[in-house]
C-alpha cells in the first residue's frame, strides 16, 4: 500500500491517522530526532578528538496531532486520559510503525476559529523495540471522522428545512407521531427517547442534536456492534419519503408542502445518522470471514446510494451538495477500511460431505481440529450435530487441510 493509501482526506487538506493505547488522532506534522550516543574526548596537544560511542540513542518524537468531529470532545479526554496513564504505551506512528513510549510532555489547545477539534503536541521517548516493523494503517480512524462529518452535515441540512412555527396543530401533531413510529425500536433498546425528542418539536437544530445523540448512545449503551447494526439496519428506510418507495404526500398549499418538507427531512435525518453510525459500528466488529466484512460493506454503501439518489418530495431537487459529497467520502471510507480488514481474514467455502457424518468427523477432515464442529454447526444451522446430512453444500471456512 502506498503512502498516498494511507491519507485520510478532510475539508480539502490530507493527515496521516495514528494512536496512542486506544486513542485515535490525527497526524498535523512530526519530527524525529535519532541518533547515536556519544561522548567526545579532547586532549592536549592533539588536534583529533576521540569520540566515545555508548550505543544507539534513544529516538524521540515530536508530534502535532489534533481530534476532530461531532464528538471531538470525547475524543479529546480519551487521549488525555491516554496520555495521563502511568507508564509507556504503544504509539501507532503513521511512518515509523507501532512502538513503546513514554510521553515526556503534552500540551493541548483549542480555538473558537476551529471549533469542534482540539490539537496536541506531544514528546514522546521511545521505551522498547518496535513492536511491528511496518507501517500500520489505521482505516478505521478514516471511517469514524468521515461518519461524524456526515452527521454534522445532515444536522445542519435538517435545521434549513423544518420549521413547525407556522404549522397547523395537527400537522405538528404528525410530526410527533412520526417521531414515536421511528424511534420504537430505540425506545426499546436504551430507554424513552422519544419525549425529549418531541419537546424540542420548535427548536430544529436542538431536535436534530437530540436525534443524533440518541442514535449515538444507542451503539455506545448496547456495547454489541452486531446488535446495533441491525437496529440501524432497520432505520436505514425509516418512513418512506424521497426513497424508491416514496408515499405520496400533499402539497397543495403552503401548509401541506411545509409538512411534507418537514416528514422527508425527519426521516432523512434519522436514515443518513443511523447509515453513519452502522459505519462507525463496523469499525469495532470482529469479523469472522471476509465475506462478513465485505457484506457490512455493501449493506452500507447500498443504504448511502439510497440517499444520496433521494429527491425532495415537493419540488423534486436532488439531494444537498455539501450532505452529498460527505456521505459519498464516507462510503469511500468505510469501502476501504472494510476490504482491507476482510482481506486479512479468512474466505468461505463449500464442502459437500460424501455421506451422513458427525459434524465432528467433518471438522477433522477439514481442519484437522475436531473441536472446530460447533463452528459448522452454527454457520450452517444444522439441527443434530451428530448427522450432518451427505450430499448437501455446507458454508465453511477456507482452511481445508485435507482433501
Amino acid at each position: 500500500m502506498s503512502w498516498r493509501d494511507r491519507l485520510v482526506t478532510i475539508d480539502g487538506e490530507s493527515y496521516y491517522a495514528g494512536k496512542f493505547r486506544e486513542a485515535k488522532f490525527l497526524v498535523r506534522s512530526d519530527g524525529l530526532e535519532f541518533g547515536r550516543r556519544t561522548e567526545v574526548h579532547e586532549y592536549p596537544d592533539r588536534d583529533i578528538p576521540y569520540v566515545e560511542d555508548s550505543g544507539k540513542k534513544g529516538r524521540k518524537f515530536s508530534i502535532q496531532v489534533f481530534v476532530v468531529g461531532a464528538d471531538y470532545d470525547i475524543a479529546r479526554n480519551k487521549l488525555i486520559k491516554a496520555i495521563e496513564q502511568s507508564g509507556p504505551g504503544a504509539l501507532q506512528h503513521p511512518h515509523y510503525g507501532v512502538m513503546q513510549v513514554s510521553i515526556l510532555s503534552a500540551r493541548a489547545s483549542q480555538s473558537t476559529s476551529k471549533a469542534g477539534q482540539a490539537s496536541f503536541t506531544l514528546e514522546c521517548l521511545e521505551g522498547g523495540d518496535l513492536l511491528f516493523p511496518i507501517v500500520a494503517t489505521a482505516t478505521d480512524v478514516a471511517t469514524t471522522i468521515a461518519a461524524e462529518k456526515s452527521i454534522a452535515d445532515s444536522i445542519a441540512d435538517f435545521a434549513s428545512k423544518f420549521d413547525v412555527l407556522g404549522d397547523f396543530a395537527d400537522s405538528t401533531q404528525g410530526i410527533i407521531d412520526e417521531v414515536d413510529d421511528i424511534f420504537k425500536a430505540i425506545d426499546a433498546a436504551i430507554g424513552n427517547v422519544t419525549g425529549p425528542i418531541a419537546a424540542l418539536i420548535r427548536a430544529p437544530a436542538e431536535m436534530a442534536a437530540m436525534i443524533a445523540g440518541n442514535l449515538n448512545r444507542l451503539r455506545i449503551t448496547l456495547g454489541e456492534p452486531g446488535r446495533a447494526l441491525n437496529i440501524y439496519r432497520d432505520l436505514f428506510n425509516s418512513g418512506n419519503t424521497g426513497t424508491a418507495t416514496a408515499i405520496t404526500l400533499p402539497t397543495a398549499t403552503t401548509t401541506q408542502r411545509q409538512h411534507a418538507t418537514n416528514i422527508q427531512a425527519l426521516q432523512q435525518l434519522v436514515q443518513r445518522v443511523a447509515v453513519a453510525e452502522a459505519a462507525i459500528a463496523t469499525t469495532t466488529r470482529s469479523y469472522e470471514t471476509s465475506s462478513d466484512a465485505l457484506s457490512d460493506a455493501a449493506m452500507i454503501t447500498a443504504a448511502i446510494e439510497v440517499q444520496t439518489a433521494a429527491e425532495d418530495v415537493v419540488d423534486s431537487r436532488p439531494i444537498n451538495d455539501v450532505v452529498y459529497m460527505s456521505m459519498i467520502d464516507l462510503r469511500t471510507a468505510v469501502t476501504k477500511d472494510l476490504r482491507i480488514r476482510g482481506a486479512q481474514l479468512p474466505k468461505l467455502t463449500t464442502h459437500t460431505p460424501a455421506a451422513t457424518l458427525p459434524a465432528i468427523v467433518i471438522a477433522y477432515q477439514l481442519y484437522g481440529n475436531a473441536s472446530r464442529d460447533a463452528e459448522i454447526v452454527a454457520r450452517n444451522r444444522i439441527r443434530h450435530p451428530g448427522f450432518v446430512p451427505g450430499g448437501q453444500s455446507l458454508e465453511v471456512l477456507a482452511e481445508v487441510v485435507n482433501g
